[in-house]
């Protein structure tokens, strides 16, 4: 994950993907496309992507944009070891409903529903009131349908 700075001063999260060229990616474009419309409070927007292709390589990079979102996991804010001042129970259930919102959202707010089994509690993510957003909803079923996507 990289952070970057637009032109009119907003951040942005850039995450690196790498592609195989011997595969198709216009499944890919076409799930990038979908996931990018979607928008809701509770999950973390895709903003664009941008590909780089390697002149001798068999490997190309896709690189997503997204919200910035500040403060960080969940994890870190209910983990015992965290150093920072821990949510209160309040704004614990507040992010609990934030996520149910979100998952309910990519459930049944959009035909065909995003379905994943893989969410963990560093994929939630605070933003600067503390509302819980869901950020890796998109890549699972990007990686299910594209085959040699992986990770970086």
């Amino acid at each position: 994950m990289y952070r970057g700075q637009l032109k009119d001063g907003s951040f942005v999260a850039i995450r690196s993907l790498k592609m195989e060229k011997t595969h198709s990616t216009q499944n890919f474009m076409h799930h990038i496309e979908l996931v990018s419309k979607l928008r809701h409070r509770h999950l973390v927007s895709v903003l664009g992507h941008f590909e780089c292709y390697l002149d001798e390589s068999s490997v190309s990079r896709m690189f997503l944009v997204f919200e910035y979102v500040p403060n960080g996991t969940l994890r870190n804010w209910i983990s015992e070891e965290c150093s920072r001042k821990s949510l209160t129970w309040a704004q614990r259930i507040t992010a609990e409903i934030g996520i149910a919102k979100g998952i309910q959202f990519l459930h049944t707010g959009i035909v065909p529903g995003v379905y994943s089994n893989y969410l963990k509690i560093t994929d939630i993510l605070l933003d600067q009131y503390l509302a819980a957003k869901i950020s890796s909803y998109n890549l699972p079923l990007l990686a299910k349908n594209t085959g040699k996507v992986s990770r970086i």
